[in-house]
């Protein structure tokens, strides 16, 4: 079965003193660290509860899981996706997740466009 345990997130921020401008000539306001939505464990447990027996096969080393089995699965899952840090700022929404020797960043635009601003990459990155 996959370890979906939390781990602990680094303890540095991810927020910058001073703006930024891109080649598009969107400022950058510096992110800021934010509560993650209270319904978002709720979201991940449904849809994950609404999948047929079969698609827990893939944790389950190709056998179908019991029902206790599936929602340990899931309770496991929703801690793992939750356990991230999330910044933002009036552009982007920054998902931050520690997972050693590795951070994973998931940045997306609050407007839902398509991010192109390499350089607010490059700033949000370092």
């Amino acid at each position: 079965m996959m370890d979906f345990s939390p781990v602990p997130t680094p303890a540095y921020p991810l927020c910058h003193s001073s703006s930024s401008m891109g080649a598009g000539g969107e400022v950058m306001t510096p992110l800021r660290a934010v509560q993650s939505p209270s319904c978002e464990s709720m979201e991940i447990r449904l849809t994950l509860m609404s999948q047929p027996a079969e698609y827990f096969a893939q944790f389950f080393d190709g056998r179908i899981p019991n029902l206790r089995e599936r929602m340990l699965c899931i309770e496991q899952a929703v801690q793992s996706m939750t356990a991230a840090r999330i910044f933002e700022n009036n552009l982007y929404r920054v998902r931050l997740k520690h997972a050693p020797p590795f951070i994973q960043l998931s940045i997306r635009r609050l407007d839902g466009s398509p991010c192109k601003e390499w350089g607010h990459f490059q700033r949000m990155k370092d």
